[in-house]
């Protein structure tokens, strides 16, 4: 999936690179993908997630946009 979204973003890691440098962090310390979608779906079951739940206009929580594959 990150390849055919690179397809379409061929300059992502430039993009990347500076919004790194804009919030004054270093590209090359930056964690990889797979780190960075594994502390996603982590932080989508914890506390973090129930305190962010997402409420909609009739009062039901909206699903998590991270679900574990099984």
């Amino acid at each position: 999936m990150a390849e055919q979204y690179r397809e379409d973003v061929p300059d992502l890691d430039r993009r990347r690179d500076r919004a790194a440098r804009a919030l004054g962090l270093v590209p090359a310390g930056l964690p990889s993908e797979a780190t960075v979608l594994a502390r996603l779906v982590e932080l989508s079951r914890g506390p973090v997630a129930e305190a962010c739940r997402v409420i909609g206009y009739e009062g039901d929580p909206f699903a998590p946009p991270v679900r574990a594959r099984t």
